[in-house]
């Protein structure tokens, strides 16, 4: 790729050491980083001689977003204005074409009239160092446009956007906001999603699963993701660039009712047709913790009993996977749901504790809390021993707890079998053929 100046010409070479040459008097930045095709470099002429007066290039650096620029002339009388003209135009190509976020480049401190050039295009001090008895500087200049585009959005920002979007489509009738930015009780960052479910008219409703360009007018994405819910709705989770997330649920206008009304964390925020009744304040109500029945109680825990000899036997077939899986896919979640029964118990059974128990921290003591954080294994067999024999103890007490104050039966028995079964199987010689040796 060439391209000019007024008075330089910049053409595309490669260098044939593979590796970046030393350029402005000091070593490139990328110590033992191989050159790759994102390395770029040019040599520069005057366009009245076609003379080669030098060259430049620039490098991605390892976090792979910012290059290095560095630049070596053969001609040490070549005026400053030119010199400005060429860091110019390679900056506002690094900047336009290549979107990096920063440019970066390192000059020998003494070489005075380099740094008072790097200066006037607009590179700052970043740091100094000492490197083979030379004391070097290291410059950077940031694209501000492009973080300014990348700048989180104002929730402010995001609905007016939606609703723009939606008024702008005839077939769109209504929208609600839905889930945590709704939510009073749960914690305020920047991770939380915006949830929007757009009612469409039914015959239309695949139009924007068929037509994805509208993804685009929202800004730049990261990554998207489309998920049919039901023969009448389907999701879109977008991540983009400046961090906003959206999760559009996409809903056949004749499922309305059902859709408003499954959920307590619920906002009108447009209604074309008039047609949707007035709703509560949005509260996390359908989000609370329920009181388990006494059969949910008692299979939560039979199940955890069970597993953990699932878990014992993967570990003695060197099943690490199985293990792993069991152990943190249905063990750990039936811990949580247990600790969710006592929560409620403390409040009423009106808590809401978050999805997959995110929150629990908030709610649990914290020698609760420790225990049941040191329930997770960290690596390899022994660990997942370990923790097979604090697992038992830890549910138990919480389940005495529960069965006292809903005064469902409980008996301790069952757990002490099966850590009996447990340390059994721990015993057992590998390639045993006899359980009982």
């Amino acid at each position: 790729m060439d391209f000019q100046t007024q008075h330089c010409l910049f053409k595309s070479i490669k260098n044939r050491s593979g590796h970046p040459v030393d350029l402005m008097g000091a070593e490139p930045l990328n110590d033992g980083m191989e050159a790759n095709q994102e390395s770029l470099f040019f040599s520069v002429h005057v366009i009245s001689s076609e003379e080669l007066i030098g060259f430049i290039s620039l490098q991605l650096m390892s976090d792979y977003m910012s290059y290095e620029m560095a630049l070596q002339l053969f001609n040490q009388n070549i005026e400053d204005p030119v010199i400005i003209e060429i860091f110019d135009e390679v900056i506002a190509f690094a900047f336009d074409m290549l979107k990096t976020p920063c440019i970066k480049t390192k000059v020998s401190s003494l070489n005075v009239g380099m740094v008072n050039l790097l200066h006037q295009v607009g590179f700052k001090l970043e740091e100094k160092f000492e490197h083979q008895g030379e004391v070097i500087s290291l410059y950077l200049i940031k694209n501000h446009t492009l973080i300014q585009s990348t700048q989180m959005r104002q929730p402010s920002v995001v609905t007016a956007q939606i609703l723009a979007f939606a008024k702008e489509r005839s077939n769109i009738r209504a929208i609600a906001q839905s889930g945590l930015r709704l939510d009073r009780n749960a914690p305020i960052d920047l991770m939380r999603d915006y949830h929007f479910d757009l009612f469409i008219l039914d015959k239309e409703i695949e139009s924007y699963k068929m037509n994805q360009d509208w993804i685009q007018q929202f800004g730049e994405t990261v990554i998207t993701r489309m998920t049919d819910l039901a023969e009448s709705s389907y999701l879109f989770q977008i991540q983009y660039q400046d961090g906003v997330r959206l999760d559009l649920q996409f809903v056949c206008l004749s499922h309305y009712l059902k859709t408003i009304y499954s959920d307590s964390l619920i906002k009108i925020l447009l209604d074309k047709d008039g047609v949707i009744p007035p709703l509560d304040e949005p509260n996390d109500s359908s989000h609370y913790v329920e009181k388990p029945s006494y059969e949910q109680f008692y299979e939560v825990l039979n199940r955890l009993w069970w597993s953990q000899i699932e878990v014992a036997k993967a570990v003695y077939r060197d099943e690490l996977p199985l293990a792993k899986g069991v152990y943190d896919g249905i063990m750990m979640p039936l811990i949580i749901e247990l600790l969710s029964w006592k929560i409620g118990l403390q409040y009423g059974w009106a808590v809401d504790i978050g999805r997959e128990g995110r929150w629990i921290k908030r709610f649990l003591s914290e020698n609760i809390y420790s225990e049941f954080i040191h329930l997770y294994p960290k690596k390899g067999y022994l660990s997942i021993w370990e923790k097979l024999f604090c697992i038992g103890p830890f549910a138990n007490k919480i389940a005495l707890e529960i069965s006292r104050e809903l005064n469902y039966p409980y008996s301790e028995q069952e757990v002490q079998r099966v850590t009996k079964f447990l340390h059994r199987i721990n015993s057992l010689p590998d390639n045993a053929t006899d359980f009982n040796r």
